[in-house]
């Protein structure tokens, strides 16, 4: 139990006395990569807002182990709206996420600026430093949006929804580029998509709400689970879990 950085415990949250979540408990381990999926209206969104303090919980209860406030990174739905005429640069775009520690980004010191400037090279967007944001593809602006989120090194970052208007090419690429920052800085990440075949493929762990929670737990588990069989179906089930959708 010793690294488990994420108690979720009988969590209820209901609106003008319509339950939205019911009765959801879950632990999250340092490195743990989960895709967080279920249909519309299943509470998906409703949860990671609870999780990061945007909405309070009925009842129940969300503990944070060894975990401050500043080792969270959060990209929300809609995170940035961005339009043309946006003067913001990459550059200025990505040291912003900075702000919750210190000041206005001019006044950021040389390390700092050397940090944001490696976080670029990391996400391979170093040559869109100077380009205004609102200038780039729906793929370059969430690979900003990311290193925005990234900036502040955060041991847990929740992404709600961030590859929904990408094309499926670029998609996947976001997903590699996580899975990678999952596995090289050990970012424990928790990412809410409707593409539950795509980010099955790429993540470590399946949350899969529909208002309670239906399933919580490896793929093996899940492909595995007679429960799970009976709730979606075998083809859908063994769908969802990817594995058994290509042939080897």
């Amino acid at each position: 139990m010793n690294n488990i950085i994420i108690s979720v415990d009988k969590l209820n949250i209901a609106y003008n006395g319509i339950r939205i979540l019911e009765n959801i408990s879950f632990d999250v381990a340092t490195g743990d990569y989960i895709g967080i999926v279920g249909p519309n209206g299943s509470g998906k969104t409703t949860l990671v807002k609870t999780m990061v303090g945007i909405i309070k919980s009925s009842t129940g209860s969300i503990k944070y182990h060894n975990i401050s406030p500043g080792e969270i990174g959060y990209l929300p739905q809609k995170s940035f709206k961005v339009d043309k005429t946006f003067p913001g640069k990459v550059r200025e775009v990505v040291a912003s996420g900075l702000l919750g520690k210190k000041r206005f980004p001019r006044y950021l010191s040389k390390k700092e600026w050397k940090n944001v400037d490696e976080l670029l090279k990391k996400l391979k967007i170093e040559k869109l430093a100077d380009k205004s944001i609102g200038n780039l593809s729906g793929g370059q602006q969430q690979r900003v949006l990311l290193a925005r989120a990234l900036v502040s090194q955060p041991k847990i970052l929740f992404l709600d929804e961030p590859t929904s208007a990408l094309d499926p090419k670029v998609r996947n690429e976001f997903y590699e580029l996580l899975k990678e920052i999952n596995l090289r800085e050990n970012v424990t990440i928790l990412f809410v998509s409707h593409d539950v075949g795509g980010i099955g493929k790429h993540t470590s762990k399946m949350l899969y709400l529909d208002r309670s929670l239906v399933f919580y737990g490896n793929y093996d588990e899940f492909c595995q689970s007679d429960k799970m069989t009976a709730y979606f179906g075998s083809i859908s089930q063994h769908q969802f879990c990817w594995r058994h959708t290509h042939d080897h």
